[in-house]
């Protein structure tokens, strides 16, 4: 006899499988077969299995098969019949559904981008028709479109509109956009400027390349947002930095908001030259992303935005207890198994390094989520939760990051 528990979520199972540990008592194997080929018919009844078995095996499991010989070493098994084993098979367990009432909630993400408006964003895209800045703009604006309502959108523009400028304007200028729901960051990204010229905010000036600038401003727009979630930080950029660049001072920029979990990706459409590479793979490294990335035309451009914006939107557990509608037999056999991109692994109640992680009440019926595991599930670190009984081998899971 054996059980297997599962715990079905919306979006999320919670399983539960074994070969259980106590089952009611039963007759198992009464054949009286007859012989085969000339064996000896199994003539003995199958006793009824004892009760402190688990699995209602009796010692007379006769079936009868016709010659076999016994081997099982069952005393009451008639000679020449085949009597089954009275050990459990440990990996072929049975299933039974269980649900609890834990549900999956959208984690939004938040990006800010800092795009490129000099004046070489003017310049024909190499091999197409179109500007650099429109067919750039036109990617950035595709790919955050499908993803508007579950994002927080910032921008930082740079130059501004002065003749060969090296100025990026604060955050709280009307050229930039401060994080704000994604729908409406969009809709203030393809509208009319401020100055009236029927063009939108991404659209080139006669400016210079300020990187170093942009990244300061950039740099207040997060330390004075209120953000919850993922936050990435894409550059779109055509040229070497020029005006006052410093790299150090760039480096430690991007740098601290690695430290805070925020990744910053450099990404360099035609016109970066061989110094202008080698300092956005210098960002990209600080940032966390290892180089830069440098789309071979627009499209390739808007997949690779979409790519990274997406890492930023997961799903969470909205909290961390979850109540099972029908306990657990045996609380101590149940393993909590969580699956973190793509990989299952063991969580121990205790992690090596002593924090708690989970725990079961005594009658199998609610486990609650501790300290640092609860906060990866509900910032969406995991996909899935599940909670199998017995025959488990997994990988036992690290502990789950420091939440910033």
């Amino acid at each position: 006899m054996r059980e297997q528990w599962l715990c079905m979520m919306s979006g999320v199972a919670l399983l539960a499988a074994a070969c259980s540990a106590t089952a009611p008592t039963g007759a198992h194997g009464q054949g009286a077969g007859a012989a085969n080929g000339g064996g000896v018919s199994g003539s003995g009844a199958g006793s009824t299995g004892a009760a402190d078995s688990g699995f209602g095996n009796g010692s007379g499991n006769n079936y009868g098969d016709g010659g076999l010989p016994n081997t099982s070493g069952d005393a009451a098994c008639a000679v020449g019949a085949f009597c089954a084993s009275n050990m459990p098979d440990p990996t072929n367990c049975g299933s039974e559904t269980l649900k609890g009432d834990v549900k999956m909630i959208d984690m939004p993400g938040n990006v800010l981008m800092i795009f490129d408006r000099s004046g070489s964003m003017s310049q024909v895209w190499t091999g197409g028709k179109t500007p650099k800045w429109q067919a750039a703009g036109g990617a950035m604006i595709s790919a955050l479109m499908p993803l508007q309502d579950k994002l927080t959108i910032g921008a930082v523009f740079f130059p501004n509109n002065a003749f060969f400028s090296c100025s990026v304007d604060p955050i709280t200028n009307m050229d930039q956009i401060a994080f704000m729901p994604g729908a409406m960051a969009l809709a203030k990204m393809q509208a009319a400027a401020p100055s009236g010229t029927p063009t939108p905010l991404y659209s080139a000036t006669i400016g210079q390349t300020p990187t170093l600038e942009a990244l300061q401003a950039a740099d207040v727009a997060i330390s004075t947002a209120t953000l919850k979630g993922a936050t990435a930080v894409i550059l779109v950029t055509d040229g070497d930095p020029n005006c006052k660049w410093d790299q150090t001072m760039a480096v430690n920029i991007v740098t601290a908001w690695a430290a805070k979990g925020i990744k910053t990706y450099a990404l360099g459409v035609p016109g970066v030259g061989g110094t202008g590479a080698q300092n956005l793979n210098t960002l990209a490294m600080a940032g966390g992303t290892m180089q830069y990335i440098a789309p071979t035309d627009a499209t390739t451009l808007q997949m690779k935005i979409q790519e990274i914006v997406q890492q930023t939107v997961s799903v969470g557990f909205d909290n961390c207890v979850i109540h099972l509608d029908k306990p657990t037999s045996v609380p101590d056999k149940l393993h909590l198994v969580v699956t973190s991109k793509g990989v299952d692994q063991d969580v121990p109640h205790t992690f090596s390094t002593g924090e708690k992680a989970w725990t079961i009440s005594a009658d199998g019926g609610t486990v609650e989520l501790l300290g640092n595991l609860c906060a990866a599930a509900k910032n969406g670190t995991y996909e899935k939760i599940d909670f199998k009984f017995g025959c488990v081998e997994l990988p036992a899971a690290p502990p789950p990051p420091v939440p910033q």
